[in-house]
């Protein structure tokens, strides 16, 4: 605010002392268009993974023990109007990330201790129209094609897109897709696991209108 006031008061002076100097200008615009559509995603078994109960004693001391795959089918749905949108995955345990940009973190234990992560990977891609997933991580500025068996990063934009390079997102209806979730915990030497503790990851899912 004090930035605010000071620029208004130079600019009233100079308007009153340099009445000679033509005036400067630039203008605002302002764009965007609103959508009838609106596309609902949905997991599979209300988008639960449950690993129950892993004993401690099973988990590597000075390695990540990778737990089982498991997946879920994802469907997205925007009834009868076909349109461009993206999945943007955001992680809620954002606090216990692991250090690659795909690693979505399950959670903290003991108050400090990162418990691990895990990684998403999306597959079986089945559109409405011929296309494939592509991603963009400079939000959708620019896009390439997810290769099978990648993890997805997070905060990226997932798209159903064209076949072909260059790839852009395609107008749809419906898609449904494969989500697997690849959990780590960290090395054990470095986690206090005298209690039971929680597997606690969060993610969501939002779709984001292209």
């Amino acid at each position: 605010m004090i930035k605010q006031l000071t620029i208004l008061a130079t600019a009233l002076l100079l308007g009153a002392t340099t009445s000679v100097f033509a005036a400067s200008s630039t203008d605002l615009t302002i764009t965007g268009t609103i959508t009838p559509a609106a596309c609902t995603p949905t997991l599979e078994n209300g988008g639960v993974v449950d690993y129950r109960r892993i004993s401690a004693k099973d988990l590597n001391a000075t390695t990540n023990t990778q737990l089982d795959e498991q997946t879920l089918e994802l469907t997205v749905s925007c009834g009868t109007a076909a349109t461009q949108f993206a999945i943007q995955p955001i992680d809620n345990r954002s606090d216990s990330q692991g250090p690659m940009p795909e690693h979505f973190g399950l959670g903290i234990i003991n108050g400090s201790e990162k418990l691990g992560f895990y990684t998403l990977t999306l597959t079986n891609l089945n559109a409405d129209v011929p296309s494939r997933l592509i991603q963009s991580a400079d939000g959708g500025n620019t896009w390439s094609n997810i290769v099978d068996n990648t993890a997805i990063l997070r905060e990226s934009l997932i798209a159903v897109g064209s076949l072909t390079p260059p790839f852009s997102p395609s107008d749809i209806t419906s898609a449904t897709m494969d989500i697997t979730v690849k959990p780590s915990i960290n090395p054990t030497d470095g986690l206090t696991l005298t209690d039971e503790v929680q597997l606690d990851g969060s993610a969501t899912l939002q779709i984001v209108y292209l």
